[in-house]
């Protein structure tokens, strides 16, 4: 082998090593930035898990029963004005595209072929 080859051998050898570290890099970091392990949370062994408000045994009082009606209610509110808003999205208008490219194509004048017998 020449001299020359041997050059271009051993720079495309390091080129091709540099290119395989920098893809692997470059996988690793996605993988860091998607794995879903750094971002749990550690729980302490003694540490109990929070109390839920208005466990089984508990009554709920009327304060608790009055704030979930009003929840219950805005639920319904919300619900109804997106239903509302979908049908006012659903009607099919012709958009102003529409209506430009549909004038222009009637404002040609449309000219037939004559045929010759």
């Amino acid at each position: 082998m020449s001299l020359d080859m041997l050059t271009v051998l051993w720079i495309a050898a390091v080129g091709s090593s540099l290119l395989f570290i920098a893809l692997t890099g470059l996988v690793g970091l996605m993988y860091l930035l998607t794995a879903p392990w750094p971002f749990r949370r550690k729980r302490r062994p003694g540490a109990a898990p929070n109390p839920v408000a208005g466990a089984a045994g508990a009554e709920p009082s009327d304060q608790d029963r009055d704030r979930r009606r009003r929840a219950a209610a805005i639920a319904v509110a919300i619900a109804c004005a997106e239903r509302d808003d979908a049908a006012l999205a659903a009607t099919d208008a012709p958009s102003n595209w529409r209506l430009m490219h549909r004038a222009r194509q009637l404002a040609q004048s449309k000219v037939r072929p004559k045929v010759r017998s």
